[in-house]
């Protein structure tokens, strides 16, 4: 089995990007209906519940969200386990902290909206002890495309932030397979420099500095 390009585990590191925050009112989901932004403060947040079999918290402290992101996670993780139940667990590394505010090495994860998850690489396998970087070569595009399709099909997913490698490899194995048409694959995942990338909604784009994990935010409303 191939491995990830670096053996060395760490911690959810820094994340660099300068994300703006593009809401909108979700249509009916049957999951749940975003309600106002609060970039700078978490209110009323729900902590992710522990759920081993399904996904690992790294921190449970810094695993605080809106409760549309809460969903996002678990409804994502129940619908990876039962198709492909051979899957390891996914690792949730920084969400926010319990009210929000500045959280220690990022510049989003402040008011609820995000979560830097693992990357699926080799056969379904996760790095349960950290994030560490993965070659497109090494992605498992089968879980990793499972898991972003959930994600996705919530209907609350704002963006996917992911280097542009694995966007690369992601976006020809949906094509080459006829899981979606080249059209609707490259609106899902888009090329850099796109007009109005930031204000496209459930999009898969490129940040640098994701190579070794998957940066989700979930929408909410003005």
């Amino acid at each position: 089995m191939a491995g990830p390009s670096t053996a060395e585990a760490r911690p959810p590191g820094p994340l660099d990007e300068p994300v703006e925050a593009v809401a909108e009112l979700v249509d009916d989901t049957g999951i749940a209906e975003p309600v106002a932004c609060d970039s700078q403060r978490l209110v009323d947040g729900v902590q992710l519940p522990e759920r081993p079999e399904l996904y690992i918290r790294w921190h449970a402290d810094r695993s605080w969200g809106r409760p549309e992101l809460v969903e996002v996670i678990t409804e994502a993780a129940e619908e990876v386990a039962w198709r492909l139940p051979h899957a390891d667990p996914f690792v949730v590394g920084d969400m926010s902290s319990e009210h929000g505010g500045l959280l220690h090495g990022h510049r989003s994860h402040r008011g609820g909206q995000d979560a830097d998850l693992g990357l699926y690489f080799g056969e379904g396998r996760q790095n349960l002890k950290g994030f560490i970087d993965v070659r497109p070569a090494d992605l498992d595009v089968v879980a990793t495309w499972t898991f972003i399709e959930a994600m996705l099909a919530t209907g609350l997913v704002e963006r996917i932030l992911l280097d542009r490698g694995h966007i690369r490899r992601l976006r020809r194995y949906v094509i080459d397979e006829g899981l979606l048409s080249e059209e609707e694959a490259w609106a899902t995942f888009p090329a850099e420099g796109s007009p109005d990338l930031w204000r496209r909604d459930g999009v898969v784009q490129h940040v640098s500095g994701h190579r070794n994990h998957i940066h989700l935010r979930v929408r909410c409303a003005d």
